[in-house]
Order: structure tokens, then C-alpha cells, then sequence
């Protein structure tokens, strides 16, 4: 008897060690939670990825050829970010919830 309640605090234990980490896992890899939209205004074209990352946080990359690294807002709009070269930043883009696409910059370095 004393070796299994042993053996199921030791389990429970081991639960909530498992649910404890991915709930650390899933709030490190959240990008929703800090990111706005008012935080790309400032963004030059021509800027890294790498530099973007250290900004923001890793994004996921959705793009097929091209390099679109996506953002999701907490209002649940996506910035997308459009790289031919991983080092050279081509166009952000706002899609909105409801699929409308907006260039989010204009500028040029």
C-alpha cells in the first residue's frame, strides 16, 4: 500500500509539473499578447528579420518562396511581414479581421 501512494504522489507530481511547463511553453510563445499594430508604425523597410525577432518575438512564417513572417494582434488582425531575403524587409501589411489587406508602410531606406 505504501509503495503505490507513493507511486501516485509522485504522478500527481509529474502532472503538474507537465501542465505547469506548458502553460510557461504556451505564454513564451504567445505573439498576440504585446504585439499592436502601433508597434510596426515605426518599422523601415529594409530592416532584418533578425532584428524584427528582437523586437517582437519569432512570428510564424507562412510564406511559400517568399519569407511572410505573421503576427496575430489581440483583436485578432495579423501583421504580415514580406521578406524575399531574410535580411531586407519588402512590405508590412495589416489584414484586418474581416480579410481587407492595408499596406502598413511606405517608406524606403
Amino acid at each position: 500500500m505504501k509503495i503505490q501512494s507513493k507511486v501516485l504522489k509522485i504522478s500527481i507530481a509529474v502532472v503538474i509539473g507537465v501542465i505547469f511547463l506548458l502553460v510557461i511553453y504556451q505564454k513564451n510563445n504567445d505573439t498576440s499578447h504585446a504585439v499592436t499594430i502601433a508597434d510596426f508604425e515605426n518599422i523601415k523597410l529594409g530592416t532584418s528579420y533578425s532584428d524584427i525577432e528582437k523586437r517582437f518575438g519569432p512570428a510564424k512564417d507562412i510564406g511559400s518562396g517568399l519569407h511572410i513572417f505573421m503576427y496575430e494582434l489581440a483583436d485578432k488582425s495579423q501583421v504580415l511581414l514580406g521578406f524575399a531575403d531574410i535580411n531586407h524587409l519588402l512590405y508590412i501589411k495589416h489584414r484586418l479581421s474581416d480579410g481587407t489587406i492595408n499596406d502598413l508602410v511606405n517608406n524606403v531606406n
